[in-house]
């Protein structure tokens, strides 16, 4: 995602490699599946906890979008260089920054790169509701319901954004239509729930399954990068991989990633991450809010790091990665040791 919002030639390894499925799909169906880990255990050894459990690591996440966004406000409103080029991903930061300070805390102004973590804000807030409804034996009900909330989102394809954007001056709800990416993060809670009860489906790992979803995903590679050339010419096809609004054909490549992804991890159950990727994914809230904030420190001076060729490109886009590690590693220099990690 970092490399994605970074741009540059590595994009060509990162953007859509495998398919349609995104970098940022992965983070909301693992954002859920981590939470349904976590939650249903803390439901099922401290039920009590649950919801202020989820209340609080809500309001943890809101602290750290206005982290994000109250400083890079302020600095809009002082620096002009900085107002001047912000005007693409954030005009109000620059231009309005009195109407931005009121709409961005209140989730109503999400501007480049301030979209996921609202989502995951919200949803936080509705997990104890949907911990509860699994572990009652809901499971089926809750995940239609939730189908059924994306397919209004594909028939009515970001209008309820844009009438509150209508209603409200200056109001821009971002990118993701929250209706349709609910799906995702609800799926992957499901996902984290089975897991955690030791219930996942055998089928993920039948070789039916895996077969069907290897073809699926691989078929759809090709669309992707137009070795199809029927499809991917097809005038349908914007529409059915909408990434806005989660349309059928991406879901359907997500689900089969998700799915070959589901039985390596079944097969190789005990493999163990680099200590420095697991340290980053431990801290990966901090890392991302980095992330946002030096794109936005950054813009005035990218485009002169991109008149360097492309070798200078990606030692640039890699240095930038690297950074994501300070965050993680400050964060984990300074968290007592009796301190678990909460993840979710």
């Amino acid at each position: 995602m970092a490399i994605d919002h970074f741009e540059g030639p590595l994009t060509a390894f990162t953007w859509q490699a495998l398919g349609f499925a995104s970098a940022a799909e992965g983070f909301v169906l693992l954002s859920g599946l981590l939470a349904g880990l976590v939650y249903t255990r803390r439901a099922l050894t401290s039920p009590e906890r649950l919801t202020r459990s989820a209340l609080r690591r809500s309001a943890r996440v809101y602290g750290y979008h206005l982290t994000i966004v109250l400083p890079l406000i302020a600095l809009g409103a002082a620096v002009t260089s900085y107002a001047e080029y912000w005007v693409s991903p954030a005009p109000l930061f620059g231009q309005d920054p009195g109407r931005a300070l009121v709409l961005a805390p209140l989730l109503l102004y999400l501007p480049a790169y301030l979209g996921i973590l609202p989502i995951y804000i919200v949803m936080l807030l509705c997990l104890p509701a949907l911990i509860r409804g699994f572990i009652a034996g809901r499971l089926a009900p809750i995940l239609g319901i939730s189908v059924g909330v994306w397919l209004f989102a594909q028939v009515n394809q970001g209008g309820w954004m844009h009438g509150v954007e209508h209603a409200i001056a200056g109001a821009d709800l971002g990118y993701f239509d929250l209706l349709a990416w609910q799906l995702l993060f609800v799926c992957g809670t499901a996902m984290g729930f089975l897991w955690q009860q030791q219930r996942v489906p055998a089928a993920v790992a039948h070789p039916a399954v895996v077969g069907l979803s290897a073809a699926i995903a691989l078929s759809l590679f090709f669309v992707r990068h137009g070795w199809m050339a029927d499809l991917s010419a097809a005038a349908w096809l914007p529409y059915a991989t909408s990434r806005a609004q989660i349309g059928w054909l991406r879901l359907i490549d997500v689900v089969a990633l998700a799915c070959l992804i589901a039985a390596l991890l079944r097969h190789a159950a005990s493999w163990r991450s680099p200590r420095a990727l697991a340290c980053l994914g431990r801290h990966s809230l901090q890392a991302y809010a980095f992330h946002v904030v030096l794109l936005y420190l950054l813009r005035p001076v990218k485009w002169r790091l991109f008149e360097i060729g492309r070798d200078g490109q990606i030692a640039a886009t890699l240095i930038f990665v690297a950074m994501l590690f300070v965050p993680a590693i400050l964060r984990e220099l300074t968290r007592p040791p009796w301190r678990t990690s909460a993840s979710a």
